[in-house]
């Protein structure tokens, strides 16, 4: 298997199976104003999901706001879980992914949706 993404109307999702490169293994970036303007989102939602591979891996969410050259660390998470995002800055991107030296084993799939 391969680390893979998907992409829809609603969603940014990515699954990590194997250890990510030096470049690490990263959602698509999202807008949340942007989402939440056009698509009248009540709230972007970013989720960890296993479906049977139990899994040892450190998902970091990052940001990066206009301007910036470098991603910012927000917070990491190693379980299956859900959580709501509060931004509505102008311009703030974020993703979600795995760092090079992250993964030990498993499956994950985690990321976004509104």
């Amino acid at each position: 298997m391969a680390n893979s993404k998907t992409s829809g109307v609603h969603r940014e999702y990515a699954t990590v199976n194997i250890a990510p490169s030096a470049l690490g293994y990263f959602t698509n970036i999202i807008y949340p104003r942007q989402l939440q303007k056009v698509h009248h989102a009540y709230g972007i939602y970013f989720s960890v999901r296993n479906f049977g591979v139990s899994a040892v891996m450190i998902i970091t969410i990052q940001f990066k706001e206009v301007g910036d050259s470098d991603w910012s660390d927000y917070g990491s998470v190693q379980s299956v879980q859900r959580k709501i995002l509060d931004d509505k800055g102008a311009g703030t991107q974020w993703r979600a992914g795995v760092k090079h030296g992250d993964y030990t084993s498993g499956e994950f799939t985690f990321g976004w949706d509104w």
